[in-house]
């Protein structure tokens, strides 16, 4: 079973050492989940808590179809596939999220960049193409 994404809000219960979750909408979900882990692991699982972000924007004009728009600009100006030009922008870019697979860390999908990391992510492609005396076109 996949797990679940998306936000949830902790409620405090009695002295605040004690929480319980709301789940909004993925409620049906959460309680397949909770079946499934009570089957195979005794009921535990693994939670990452972090803030709600904003998500980045997608569709023409998007920041998502900025940062693509110039990755393939750069890629046709040096020869380079749009992949390794991608995988190359997020080696370079200081903010872009990692997720440990075994014992390695990998760069997470661009999909799943908040609003703010895909900003950084397209100043490091226009930062890159300058390196590269590439002009690129603000579509």
């Amino acid at each position: 079973m996949p797990a679940l994404k998306g936000t949830v809000r902790l409620v405090p219960i009695g002295d605040y050492n004690s929480h319980r979750i709301e789940w909004g909408g993925m409620a049906k979900q959460a309680r397949e989940l909770y079946q499934v882990l009570k089957e195979k692991h005794n009921g535990y699982c693994t939670i990452e808590i972090s803030q709600p972000r904003k998500p980045r924007t997608t569709g023409p004009k998007s920041q998502s179809a900025h940062f693509h728009g110039h990755c393939q600009q750069i890629a046709k100006e040096t020869g380079h596939s749009l992949q390794e030009i991608k995988e190359y922008v997020k080696m370079e870019c200081a903010d872009w999220p990692f997720v440990q697979i075994g014992k390695r860390m990998v760069p997470k999908s661009e999909a799943d960049l908040s609003t703010v990391e895909e900003a950084a992510a397209i100043e490091v492609t226009h930062r890159i193409a300058a390196e590269l005396n590439i002009t690129l076109k603000e579509e």
